[in-house]
């Protein structure tokens, strides 16, 4: 029996031959939930900096935060 749909697992099995893992990275954005863009608050999956804050760290370059981070997943799984 085929599958009725494929999962975004499933695809990115397929790409990339094993699976994938998001690295957060912060560019410096704003939340359009806490900006007032599109409402007030935030919502209920972040802290006020940011869904991956705690793993952060916002000093660093982007290529320096996927760096660390890759390095982290690795350590991780």
């Amino acid at each position: 029996m085929s599958e009725l749909y494929r999962s975004f697992n499933q695809y990115l099995r397929e790409t990339f031959g094993e699976r994938v893992y998001r690295v957060p990275l912060d560019a410096g954005f704003t939340c359009p939930n806490r900006d007032g863009f599109k409402t007030f608050g935030g919502c209920t999956f972040c802290d006020e900096r940011g869904s991956g804050a705690p793993t952060i760290k916002t000093a660093l370059s982007i290529k320096s935060q996927m760096s660390s981070g890759m390095a982290r997943i690795r350590k991780r799984f």
